[in-house]
């Protein structure tokens, strides 16, 4: 074998050795960023730290804690006007070692507000030129199916309703507390609300051969998550996804035709 063809070989088997490096970087799901691993198979690199209320395998540790939030909540589905009424009592416990001077509370159908929607806020404008039937599937006007919150009220001393300091942002309602709401202690509010329902999406309606369907979801004002790793869970309800919740008592009541 002559020296060129040696080398020729040589260098033909040393791109061969390279091809299945190269490949092995290639992961999935990368955005068009082959230096980021963003394949559902990858490490976790984002765990939190081992400490007291978690170990390092994610398991409880010897001073884990959960939140718990109890609700009575009596509710009533207006078929007349498609309209959702409710009202609740929210009893908050505080099992964390925290301090805490407000509470966070989720309201999903605010996706639907034309008020608070960042949904609608974030949406393009139709084309210039659409068909008829282009225009009757999507609709002119956004519906308004926000969550109408009508009264925020914490109980005090006795029973003592005191209307509460609230502050709604998007999906989201923040509720300042009169006194801090220490470790061990829990607190009650009560909201009333109320919203109609819309025609498709999450919680719809449908018109079906007899009468309406109702699908109602996500309906009631709900406490945010408070933990060890972020704290106050605060994410917005964009219309995707689900928000895990806390562990609680229901005592609900529902009122249909």
């Amino acid at each position: 074998m002559t020296t060129a063809l040696r080398s020729l070989t040589l260098l033909a088997l040393w791109v061969l050795l390279l091809v299945p490096a190269t490949q092995a970087q290639k992961w999935r799901n990368t955005d068009g960023d082959a230096k980021v691993n963003r394949s559902m198979f990858r490490m976790l690199d984002e765990w939190p730290d081992p400490n007291q209320y978690r170990s390092a395998s994610g398991m409880p540790g010897p001073q884990y804690w959960q939140q718990q939030a109890d609700y009575v909540i009596r509710t009533e589905l207006d078929t007349l006007h498609h309209r959702v009424t409710g009202s609740e009592r929210v009893t908050y416990h505080n099992n964390s070692p925290d301090e805490l001077p407000f509470l966070w509370v989720q309201l999903d159908q605010n996706v639907n507000s034309i008020e608070h929607s960042r949904t609608y806020a974030t949406k393009g404008a139709l084309p210039e030129q659409v068909s008829p039937q282009y225009l009757q599937f999507v609709g002119l006007d956004d519906f308004d199916g926000g969550e109408n919150i009508t009264r925020v009220q914490i109980v005090g001393a006795g029973g003592r309703l005191v209307d509460a300091d609230y502050r709604i942002n998007g999906t989201i309602m923040k509720i300042n507390l009169p006194t801090p709401l220490k470790s061990g202690e829990r607190v009650q509010f009560e909201v009333d609300w109320n919203y109609n329902v819309p025609d498709d999406g999450r919680g719809a309606k449908e018109r079906v051969k007899d009468g309406w369907l109702y699908e109602i979801a996500q309906w009631f004002p709900r406490m945010s998550v408070y933990d060890d790793v972020n704290g106050w869970q605060t994410d917005q309800f964009l219309g995707r996804g689900e928000f895990y919740l806390n562990f609680g008592n229901y005592d609900v009541s529902i009122t249909v035709p």
